[in-house]
C-alpha cells in the first residue's frame, strides 16, 4: 500500500500530540499562561490529559488555531516606523 504525502500530512494533523513547549513553538506564544488564558476563554482547544500530571493537543486543533489567527496583511498595514 503506498500513500502520498498528504494522506500522511493527514493522519499526522488527525492523531499527533504536541506538548505545550511545541504549541509555543508552532504559535508563536511565548508563555505558559498566554496559552492557557487562551484555552479558557475558548480561542485554542482543551488540552487532553495524557498522564496524571501531563497534558497534550491534537495537532489539528494547533493548526486549526493557527489558521484563525492569521491577519490580512492589507487590512492591517505595518505602522511607519518612528524616527530616531
Amino acid at each position: 500500500m503506498t500513500h502520498d504525502r498528504h494522506d500522511i500530512d493527514k493522519l499526522i494533523s488527525t492523531i499527533a500530540l504536541l506538548r505545550i513547549d511545541d504549541v509555543m513553538r508552532m504559535t508563536g506564544l511565548r508563555s505558559r499562561d498566554q496559552v492557557y488564558r487562551l484555552v479558557q476563554r475558548g480561542e485554542l482547544a482543551q488540552p487532553v490529559k495524557i498522564g496524571k500530571r501531563a497534558s497534550a493537543w491534537h495537532t489539528r486543533d494547533v493548526i486549526r488555531f493557527i489558521e484563525t489567527r492569521q491577519v490580512d496583511p492589507l487590512a492591517h498595514p505595518a505602522r511607519p516606523s518612528r524616527a530616531a
